[in-house]
């Protein structure tokens, strides 16, 4: 019977664990293509290990975090990082909707001078006899 009890209680203390902690969910969106998913974003909290990719719909779900408040990384290749200041209370979810911007490439027009260098070659051509 004290066994029991133990483990019920040993339980209940993982259970009001859990419950403190709270989720980040959202949605990310490319917003150079009509606000089209964007496929595998990285999501993470700065300074954690706590990170994860978006889905097939853009959508990521952030598990299990202790209150406090954090900076959301999200990344893409070939568009411009977004840092997004969050603040997670006790047993909460967040959700979150944000959108990203393609990098824009500067390109500057460059003049170049291309130079040849001929050399002329003498030389007797003739056959042995």
């Amino acid at each position: 019977m004290k066994k029991i009890v133990f483990f019920l209680g040993i339980f209940c203390t993982f259970l009001s664990y859990a419950q403190n902690n709270g989720t980040i969910n959202g949605n990310i969106l490319d917003l150079e293509m009509n606000n089209e998913p964007l496929i595998m974003a990285y999501v993470e909290l700065q300074n954690t290990n706590i990170r994860t990719e978006t889905n097939f719909h853009g959508n990521f779900e952030l598990n299990n975090i202790k209150p406090g408040d954090y900076n959301l990384v999200i990344r893409y290749l070939g568009y411009e990082t977004r840092i997004i200041p969050v603040s997670l209370k006790e047993s909460r979810q967040i959700n979150i909707v944000e959108g990203l911007l393609a990098k824009k490439l500067d390109l500057q027009e460059t003049e170049l001078d291309i130079v040849t260098k001929e050399t002329a070659t003498e030389g007797k051509f003739g056959a042995k006899k």
